[in-house]
């Protein structure tokens, strides 16, 4: 587990740039992502610092490895580049992937430090023509930081995933099954054991149908409270 870091998480340092392809445009389940993007024509392609800072794919392989210090590392480095050219909506970005590695290290006050910065940072319009791969407007950023509450345990998770499932877009079903399975692990660790089963099942429907094996190992990973007995 990583220690806790006297930056602050709205001040990334150790510059290097990490490498990665763009995405494309069908929706993914990862946080304010698309899988593919169109290619854009000359005039519209993103700023050179842009493509140096593009979403950090390796970093979420990275943190589904379970090799959270590395993922931290290069969210802190993608940040550094894009922290004085990259356009507003990147770094927002940016800020709420590295506050999501930092909930998964645990570290708490840091990971919602930067989820602050990414609000903060995103825009009164959150769409870029430059950057059509990335997605932080409606309930995307919410979402975003429910997850990592869900992960750091906390039971604020509940209610800011219940608020934004509602409003997310109806062909963002790997999101939405991921979101399930936060809830899942977010009741559960509040010791509602029917609540976290009735979203487990949701999920492992959707989970199922879309193949999602990342998503079934998850649940696979859930810990129920005790079923209380009834008294006589």
């Amino acid at each position: 587990m990583a220690s806790a870091s006297c930056w602050p998480a709205s001040s990334p340092r150790r510059p290097h740039s990490p490498a990665g392809r763009r995405s494309t445009a069908t929706p993914s389940g990862r946080h304010g992502t698309t899988t593919s993007a169109p290619r854009l024509p000359r005039s519209k392609r993103p700023h050179r610092c842009c493509s140096r800072t593009r979403p950090p794919k390796q970093a979420f392989i990275l943190l589904d490895l379970g090799e959270v210090d590395a993922a931290v590392e290069q969210l802190v480095d993608a940040r550094y580049h894009a922290e004085r050219h990259a356009p507003a909506l990147l770094r927002s970005w940016l800020a709420a992937a590295h506050g999501e590695g930092l909930a998964a290290a645990g570290r708490r006050d840091e990971a919602l430090q930067a989820f602050d910065t990414a609000g903060a940072l995103l825009p009164v319009d959150p769409e870029d023509p430059a950057l059509p791969f990335l997605f932080l407007g409606g309930a995307h950023l919410d979402r975003w930081r429910g997850h990592a509450l869900s992960r750091l345990g906390e039971r604020d998770a509940i209610e800011r995933l219940s608020d934004a499932l509602p409003r997310l877009p109806a062909d963002f079903v790997r999101a939405r099954t991921g979101m399930l399975v936060d809830l899942a692990h977010a009741y559960a660790a509040a010791g509602d054991r029917d609540a976290a089963l009735d979203h487990a099942r949701q999920a492992k429907r959707l989970a199922a149908q879309i193949k999602s094996d990342r998503q079934l190992r998850r649940l696979a990973a859930l810990v129920l409270p005790v079923a209380r007995r009834q008294t006589p």
